[in-house]
């Protein structure tokens, strides 16, 4: 009966620390600078195909985060972010699939140089993102 129970919960401890890591994939809290940051473990051959990364309610401290990241051709990321978020005190960091330096962002129809190569902050709890590569 003992090697049973210890059995099972050997297995639910795997599963739940597969789920937080695939979680921590898609978005973690920074707590140092008080930062949500997205898509950090994110492979790109899951933003190139179809229908790309897709997340609806995720439980972030900062409330339910949606979340998309798709591909649209070889030189362009799209990013959608939405939710019942409350913005965090650093931002919300959008981390770059790609190992390519990110040339422009457009967020919101605003387009701007990036200020790094392979993320970008923005000061909105909802966004239209473009990375362009």
């Amino acid at each position: 009966n003992s090697t049973k129970r210890t059995r099972r919960w050997t297995h639910g401890w795997i599963a739940s620390s597969f789920v937080r890591a695939v979680r921590r994939m898609i978005a973690y809290e920074r707590t140092r600078d008080s930062t949500l940051v997205l898509a950090a473990g994110i492979p790109k051959a899951w933003v190139r195909e179809a229908p790309g990364v897709r997340v609806r309610g995720l439980r972030t401290h900062h409330g339910l985060l949606d979340f998309t990241m798709c591909a649209d051709g070889n030189d362009r990321v799209k990013v959608s972010i939405g939710g019942a978020l409350r913005l965090p005190d650093g931002g919300i960091v959008v981390e770059s699939p790609y190992a390519r330096p990110i040339r422009a962002v457009v967020v919101d129809g605003s387009r701007s140089g990036p200020a790094e190569t392979r993320r970008i902050v923005i000061r909105n709890v909802t966004a239209e993102i473009v990375l362009e590569y």
